[in-house]
């Protein structure tokens, strides 16, 4: 096995079982040096609430002062969340301000454990009830991230200490009581209490103890739903994700999660196979153009139809909270099974929903209190975040509703989507490029460099020259110490139906699902070029649905999604319009300048003479302002 994979599954042991089964790996941290748009998103985030020390206090405090044992809330969360997107910020930017702020609110929550080990926000005499379990699963998943970046062999021990102690009474009291956790959870069928699966078996592969891997099989076996086995039915039925009697996104990904890394640790071929079967319907029948799921809050809901749906226009819809996590759900499927679409569908969730998410302005938006659609927690007034929660398909606006709000004190409040934000915008470029058994494989475009081990165990260096997403032109450099056969593999995203390729006329080139594979003799200096052609194509509702009563078009530019934003262009919604595009579906749109702060913004001309104005999605709609709405999917006439 390369070198460097059994260096990541030895050092990592929550990991270790990927090395039977994964076919990409992470490159060790830091050996990524990108200069685009996922380095300044990624450092912009680092420098904001995750490096503020008085915040991680606050969050810390909630084990302390308990305030969701009465009203059973999910403040437990916010600890947990953020600091796995943090970890996973550092690991990128290798920032040792925010490293020291992490083991400094790491060594503060030891001091909030009860004198049985619990780390909770919910006291003993109200325990398991409600998010009990869910924020009892982020204390652990936030611990296991920072042993990733933690510098001292002393506090890792201390860590695994303190994670036992917390697991071990959780076990102990469910045992003596008789209940599963999806028992401890009056909503959505307890599937959140069941996703402690992840960081248990993940306990499990750390410290070798059987208690965990058992508990793991207790909630595998039990289905990990009240009355109904959501582990077994994708292997039973062909039933989709909204056809489940349980369809919360968020915490049905995350109890998948956990069954790849049970089935993983297990070599249970059927549970990774149930995970993989789902996760593929979840693909195919859940994610809308801009890389979300949910047109119904947060719900699975045929979103693959449901995203053009007028009825929906205006309603809160493609949570941030689930972009995430499918993208997170997306990187373990990949990773197992080398599927470009994964990667494509990871990088269309990125640069629309998730970019769309951060909230750049900084400045307070202009939205009264008053003018909220929704009531604010304990009369708070509205807060500016790092992260926006919800973003519309139809007509609608951002800021109307911020997800999973709770007062942490008396004049601050936290939300779910701005804690586990952060996660996504590490992902992305954590992961550009991959390591295989093979060499290299890139799989997201961005300009900077990548150090990476040969499979006999060379330094190298491939260098990345490119303007993705906005230009499809992309060269790579490689440098290493001397030559050697070996792989480079470069992902051909979907909408690149043609592609242009120069390189060497000697060793192997393979395109296969999505994947162009060069195999040849490598020295340093060797160049080649890729050319993705990226178009502005119009897709139609037609295409997803045999009823098309209302038609709507949609236009995506390469991995961009397009969006009319009446900040910049006056738009009628209510008009039907049809852009001019030839039988591919090809519009001839041409480079405009705007005023604002956007990507992109191009000039579309419609069959009735007529042009507008459309915008990069990621960059429209963040004014707030309910006055000035925008969309994705317009009416088509």
């Amino acid at each position: 096995m390369n070198r460097q994979i059994e260096a990541y599954c030895a050092q990592n042991t929550a990991y270790a079982p990927r090395k039977n089964y994964d076919i990409l790996f992470p490159l060790p941290a830091g050996s990524a040096r990108w200069e685009g748009l996922m380095n300044a998103t990624a450092r912009r985030i680092a420098g904001q609430d995750m490096a503020n020390p008085e915040l991680w206090k606050i969050f810390v405090n909630q084990f302390r002062i308990r305030p969701d044992s009465l009203n059973c809330m999910w403040r437990c969360e916010f600890w947990g969340k953020m600091m796995r997107g943090a970890c996973m910020t550092q690991q990128y930017t290798g920032d040792d301000g925010l490293y020291a702020v992490l083991e400094d609110s790491v060594r503060d929550l030891f001091t909030s454990a009860d004198d049985q080990g619990r780390i909770a926000t919910y006291a003993p005499e109200y325990q398991f009830r409600g998010w009990d379990l869910w924020g009892r699963k982020y204390v652990l998943l936030g611990l296991q991230h920072f042993m990733e970046i933690c510098r001292d062999e002393g506090l890792k021990q201390e860590i695994v200490a303190v994670m036992c102690r917390h697991a071990d009474i959780l076990i102990k009291e469910l045992h003596e009581q008789g209940i599963q956790p999806c028992d401890t959870s009056n909503y959505w069928l307890g599937i959140n209490s069941s996703s402690i699966l992840e960081p248990m078996v993940r306990l499990y592969n750390i410290t070798g103890k059987q208690d965990y891997l058992d508990f793991a099989t207790e909630i595998v076996e039990g289905g990990g739903a009240k009355g109904f086995d959501l582990f077994s039915e994708p292997l039973k039925s062909d039933k989709i994700p909204s056809e489940y009697p349980v369809v919360k996104a968020y915490e049905a990904m995350s109890c998948f999660e956990g069954l790849l890394e049970y089935g993983r640790a297990t070599q249970n071929e059927a549970a990774l196979t149930a995970a993989l079967t789902y996760g593929r319907r979840v693909l195919e029948n859940e994610i809308s153009v801009i890389g979300c799921a949910g047109c119904t809050h947060e719900l699975f809901d045929l979103t693959r139809v449901a995203q053009f749906d007028e009825a929906k226009a205006g309603t809160i819809m493609q949570e941030t909270c689930v972009t995430v996590t499918w993208m997170k759900f997306c990187l373990q499927m990949l990773s197992l099974t080398g599927d470009m679409a994964l990667a494509d569908a990871m990088e269309t969730a990125y640069y629309n929903s998730l970019v769309g998410a951060v909230n750049h302005r900084n400045t307070p938006h202009t939205v009264k209190a008053e003018e909220y659609s929704y009531p604010l927690p304990d009369g708070h007034v509205p807060e500016i975040f790092p992260f926006d929660s919800y973003a519309p398909l139809t007509p609608g606006a951002r800021g109307q509703k911020q997800a999973g709000c709770r007062p942490i004190t008396e004049t601050a409040n936290y939300t779910c989507c701005t804690a586990i934000a952060a996660a996504g915008t590490a992902l992305m470029p954590n992961n550009a490029a991959m390591l295989s058994e093979e060499g290299l494989t890139v799989l997201f475009y961005e300009q900077g460099e990548v150090a990476f081990e040969t499979p006999a165990g060379q330094a190298a260096t491939l260098r990345v020259t490119t303007e993705y997403p906005l230009s499809g032109d992309i060269s790579f450099e490689l440098t290493l110490p001397k030559e050697e056969e070996f792989t480079l593999s470069l992902r051909i995203p979907a909408w690149a139906k043609e592609y242009g390729f120069a390189g060497f006329r000697d060793g192997e080139t393979s395109l296969c699902d999505g994947l162009l594979s060069l195999t040849r003799v490598w020295k340093s200096g060797d160049k080649c070029c890729l050319a993705l052609p990226i178009k502005t194509t119009m897709l139609s509702s037609a295409d997803f649905t045999d009823n098309d009563t209302d038609p709507h078009y949609c236009l995506t530019h390469g991995p961009l999604v397009l969006a009319m934003d009446t900040e910049v262009f006056p738009f009628d919604f209510a008009q039907r319009h049809t852009p001019v595009a030839d039988e591919n579906g090809t519009v001839k749109a041409t480079p405009v300048a705007v005023e604002g702060d956007y990507a992109l913004a191009l000039s579309v001309p419609f069959t009735d003479g007529t042009h507008a104005t459309f915008v990069d999605y990621a960059s429209a709609g963040k004014s707030w302002r309910a006055d000035l709405p925008f969309a994705c999917w317009l009416r088509k006439g």
